[in-house]
């Protein structure tokens, strides 16, 4: 039996671009989204790689997340929102000519989510471990 998928919008907020658009130009152009971390925690824990693939875009400057909402996030979680909010709008169910979005089937539609680090720096959950190599299967 084969299942159909339908994918009707998407969403992204990768280091070469802050939106799908931009994030496809870029991608096809080869523009890469490594770069020196400027930030004063790298100089002070003395880390030994200097460079890494940060934001384009901040998300308080994607104009598709609150101050509040920013406050109440983590940094992955604020990501994951903005990236499903552009999924949407590029579906169709937000501005001007929207399709009404009532008449979305919740059992119908789903969401496929990636991220490379998860809720990293949410309190309680502890950070990112070395463990030692023998005990990796």
């Amino acid at each position: 039996m084969s299942r159909k998928v339908l994918v009707t919008g998407l969403g992204a907020t990768p280091p070469i671009g802050g939106d799908v658009p931009t994030t496809w130009a870029n991608a096809t152009k080869g523009v890469s989204g490594v770069s020196t971390i400027d930030q004063p925690w790298v100089q002070e824990y003395d880390l030994p790689v200097y460079i890494a693939g940060q934001l384009a875009v901040e998300p308080l400057e994607s104009g598709r997340l609150t101050k509040v909402e920013a406050k109440r996030l983590d940094p992955s979680g604020q990501l994951a929102l903005i990236a499903a909010r552009e999924a949407w709008e590029d579906a169709g169910f937000s501005g001007p000519d929207a399709e009404s979005a009532e008449e979305v089937d919740p059992l119908r539609t789903g969401v496929a989510f990636g991220t490379g680090i998860g809720p990293s720096s949410t309190p309680g959950i502890p950070s990112v471990k070395r463990v030692p190599a023998a005990s990796c299967p």
